[in-house]
């Protein structure tokens, strides 16, 4: 006669590489289910205990929750197996989709320290491109309806900070005069931030532009220095046309204790000799941001 094989709360835990508490967790969430031998007086787990066990611990290891991994081996009918095997598959195309822009903006961020470095300056013409004033503070509203708005504002900043890591963190930081504007927020491209429909009520769009591109470092709260980003400007030929934005790359800590960033600066230009329309005509002349 065939002799059923039965397994010690110990060795049942050897077998998964589990603790002796897990499996007895997992016998109080009705999972598997043991037997008491009345001669011995030890507690068994049988062989068919260990295929589910099996069975639910491979759902494990595919993402599903412990509860959706017990009920698919041991509810779930076929259409419904088909249906959750599907979401499953989304649900990690969208994670995919997520990790690949992580990697993409962590990409971003070593190449912009390696520019820092070594003091990198270049012209690129930059897309049509969204920046999101930062909203005020609710204890600056005077009236029951500026408190509304600025409510509603924030809402809407959230889906911008939700968005991450496409929206960048930026500032004005100074106009096309050189005087020092810092006004905080993010940006993104026209492009991007059409196809994530985030709301644009507090964005401004700056026009697609020729931008001499370099990097300066300051204490968080001070105005970067840019003379040397403006004098390699002047040196090829180029001059300021408009507002001065700059991407945050990286914010640390230096030695003193105080706060510092690595900022990615964009300066509007235009040749010296020509007007803003016909400097456009560089644009087949440098590299797309």
């Amino acid at each position: 006669m065939y002799k059923r094989m039965k397994y010690r709360i110990g060795e049942m835990a050897e077998f998964f590489g589990l603790t002796k508490e897990a499996i007895r967790y997992y016998e109080r969430k009705g999972i598997v289910n043991s037997t008491r031998d009345e001669q011995t007086g030890y507690r068994y787990y049988e062989r068919d205990e260990i295929t589910t066990l099996k069975q639910i611990r491979t759902y494990e290891s595919l993402g599903f929750s412990l509860e959706d991994a017990q009920t698919m081996v041991v509810e779930t009918t076929f259409p419904d197996m088909e249906e959750r095997l599907e979401d499953k598959i989304r649900e990690l195309k969208k994670r995919e989709e997520a990790i690949a822009r992580m990697h993409q903006e962590l990409e971003r961020q070593q190449q912009c320290i390696a520019a820092y470095k070594a003091g990198r300056k270049s012209l690129q013409m930059v897309p049509e491109t969204y920046f999101w004033h930062r909203v005020p503070d609710e204890a600056s509203a005077s009236t029951e309806a500026e408190k509304e708005k600025i409510a509603r504002e924030r809402s809407e900043e959230k889906r911008w900070v939700d968005a991450m890591p496409p929206v960048t963190l930026s500032a004005m930081y100074y106009d096309r005069n050189l005087q020092h504007a810092f006004v905080f927020g993010s940006t993104l491209s026209r492009e991007k931030a059409e196809a994530l429909q985030l709301p644009l009520s507090c964005a401004v769009l700056l026009p697609g532009r020729l931008c001499a591109v370099g990097y300066a470092k300051a204490r968080l709260g001070d105005p970067p220095d840019i003379s040397d980003l403006l004098a390699w400007t002047q040196g090829q030929g180029y001059r300021l046309c408009g507002d001065i934005y700059s991407n945050i790359c990286i914010v640390y800590r230096n030695e003193d204790g105080e706060r510092w960033g690595v900022h990615e600066f964009f300066l509007p230009v235009e040749k010296e000799e020509e007007d803003a329309v016909s400097s456009s005509s560089n644009a087949d002349k440098v590299n797309n941001l």
